[in-house]
């Protein structure tokens, strides 16, 4: 088998891991791929064609990352969806032993912090985060409005 067939096989074994995998992950290696398979039909050092590759790989990482994932999230909050979560109202699906709260909001378990006590079935508004923890605070009349 040709040098050139197996970078195309390398390119698609990228291009899976890339449909597999949620995100910009492996798409600039089988880039790479496909050129490095261009370039091993007039090189033929198996060195030269994987220091090709990489130098490729890295380039294209390096270079078109920050444009890519901006057209791909496009439309989104650049904050991960914050300004989503700020302001949600969550009830109190209980308290570990480590005394946080413990939340559901947006499909996910969360740990909560407050410096106001709550308890189990109370509702809360979260007002911002703490390193991976929701804080919450009490819930005044106008948050209630709808």
């Amino acid at each position: 088998m040709s040098a050139s067939i197996c970078w195309l096989i390398v390119m698609i074994v990228f291009l899976v891991i890339e449909a597999a995998i949620p995100g910009l992950v492996s798409i600039w290696c089988a880039i790479a791929a496909a050129f490095t398979a261009v370039f091993a039909i007039y090189c033929k050092g198996l060195w030269y064609q994987l220091y090709f590759f990489l130098f490729w790989s890295v380039l294209l990482f390096f270079a078109i990352r920050k444009f890519a994932k901006s057209f791909l999230y496009r439309g989104k909050k650049g904050d991960g969806g914050v300004d989503r979560i700020t302001g949600s109202i969550v009830e109190i699906k209980g308290i570990s032993e480590n005394g946080y709260y413990q939340v559901y909001l947006d499909g996910k378990n969360w740990n909560a912090v407050s410096d106001k006590e709550f308890f189990i079935g109370g509702k809360a508004k979260v007002s911002g985060f703490k390193g991976t923890k929701l804080v919450l605070s009490e819930i005044r009349p106008d948050d209630l409005e709808i």
